[in-house]
């Protein structure tokens, strides 16, 4: 909080959580398409649907490569192909990147990088390259377990879909075994191929790898793989829900004195009575508090699922020029926060901005004398507070008589008194704390949310029709705001 109200100042213009919107990257779907070659070589076609909101390029790093070696890395969009640089530069400008693609390599392995060029329009990228060594010959079968999607990508794709073929041949359940980890769609063989479906709401926790075993002398692997490839599926599996899941998809006709191929964990059937029958009864509170933290997690996981498919929005809106709702803070922060975070200096600067407008607050420069020894006159941005604003917004007047008692008895608000304002003890936590329960009690009670039962005993805010109808206007605005400082910034 150091450069709170700096913070404001650069926030004011944007009126209320605009930089969600502007300055992010969106990656709205990576749509992968695999063909597996004689040599065990993957020839991939990635193509993403993204939209650019800053920095210099898009990049994907490719580790624990064994000996698998990329080549032919190659990038186009609408607008046609990209130039291939030989040595990738990550230092380079904006400028200098766009509409250019290479390789660069890491410790681990490489990263796939091309260039952005375009901020802020949607984009549609064809990225193609060669994974070549990619399935390896193992005495059993041939095959591979390689990561296409990697999990904490920064942003996530919201969608990601996935198809693997055969140069010559087809792909069924009577010649191959598959299995799909990092989401819980499942991983299916049809029309000759293995295909993931559609994975919505992809998040950062998500990935998508897949172990694909090919039985033999249908493809010539040039890489030797180490031991058996059931080796290979039965370490992959370790730790994995397979053992509890119908959507593995292998067949295995051989039931015989009750065995089979699919793995299994082992089970000691004694373990309650020697683990917690035997122990300190400490234990047994702290696996009940753990168990309750993981049900806590897993109920909060469903609840966020829940609310984003019920509010989800359209992602392309047109332009709204009038303020929502009035310029209502309070109801717009009630309608915006169901789908997106809160942001306590996004709040302030759009309730500085109000009273800016209305004339209860003035920006002003004021001279301070800083230092203890060496003292040096100092030109500081400031507020000079003029007069009480007018309305029932509680959160409102809360917010105006912490800033009129953090000024001083000069009544001019410097950055190091709100900034003392907001460390204050619990205040802060407080303040977001009430600002939250009261934007969405305003929000319900002006019939633009309202509390729908959900899983078990949980509820949540959805969307009334008129709320729905005003968020999508919120997000016009916020929409003709970010692209009106683009072009005003291009002038």
């Amino acid at each position: 909080m150091k450069k709170f109200l700096a913070s404001i100042f650069a926030a004011i213009i944007l009126v209320f959580s605009i930089n969600c919107y502007a300055s992010s990257d969106e990656i709205h779907s990576i749509d992968i398409k695999a063909t597996l070659m004689d040599d065990g070589s993957l020839l991939v076609t990635e193509v993403w649907k993204a939209r650019a909101g800053s920095g210099t390029e898009f990049f994907i790093p490719k580790s624990h490569m064994r000996d698998i070696v990329i080549m032919d890395f190659k990038v186009s969009d609408e607008s046609g192909p990209y130039e291939t640089i030989d040595k990738w530069n990550v230092d380079w400008t904006f400028g200098e990147k766009a509409r250019k693609c290479g390789i660069h390599g890491t410790s681990d392995g490489v990263e796939l990088c091309f260039g952005k060029s375009d901020l802020h329009k949607n984009k549609t990228y064809t990225l193609t390259y060669t994974m070549r060594k990619a399935a390896q010959s193992f005495d059993d079968m041939d095959g591979f377990n390689i990561r296409f999607v990697n999990d904490q990508m920064n942003p996530a794709p919201e969608k990601v879909s996935f198809e693997l073929s055969l140069e010559n041949g087809e792909i069924n359940e009577n010649n191959a075994r598959v299995w799909g980890f990092g989401s819980d769609t499942p991983i299916v063989f049809e029309g000759g191929k293995v295909v993931v479906h559609e994975i919505n709401d992809f998040g950062p926790e998500n990935h998508l790898t897949v172990l694909f075993g090919l039985e033999k002398n249908i493809i010539h692997p040039i890489s030797i793989g180490s031991g058996s490839f059931e080796d290979l599926k039965n370490t992959a599996l370790e730790g994995s829900d397979y053992n509890n899941r119908e959507e593995d998809i292998e067949e295995e006709n051989n039931y015989d004195n009750n065995k089979d191929n699919y793995y299994y964990p082992e089970y000691n059937g004694n373990f309650v009575t020697r683990f917690i029958g035997t122990v300190n009864p400490i234990v047994i509170p702290i696996i009940l508090i753990f168990i309750a933290s993981i049900f806590s997690m897993i109920m909060s996981g469903i609840k966020k699922s829940m609310i984003n498919s019920e509010n989800r929005l359209p992602r392309d809106v047109n332009y709204w020029r009038d303020l929502p709702m009035n310029g209502n803070i309070l109801l717009n922060s009630g309608i915006y926060w169901v789908n997106d975070s809160f942001s306590v200096t996004n709040v302030v600067a759009a309730y500085f901005l109000k009273w800016i407008k209305d004339g209860n607050l003035e920006p002003v420069k004021e001279k301070f004398t800083k230092g203890l020894i060496f003292k040096k006159d100092v030109l500081e941005d400031c507020f000079k507070i003029i007069r009480a604003p007018e309305g029932d917004d509680v959160m409102e007047d809360w917010l105006y008589k912490l800033i009129t008692s953090a000024s001083g008895d000069d009544l001019i608000l410097r950055n190091d008194e709100l900034t003392r304002a907001f460390s204050r003890g619990d205040l802060a936590e407080r303040f977001v704390k009430s600002y939250k329960e009261n934007a969405f009690y305003a929000a319900e009670k002006s019939k633009l949310l309202y509390k729908k039962p959900g899983f078990l005993f949980l509820s949540y805010d959805v969307f009334t029709e008129q709320g729905r109808s005003e968020a999508i206007k919120q997000k016009g605005f916020i929409k003709f705001l970010k692209d009106f400082r683009i072009m005003s910034a291009h002038q």
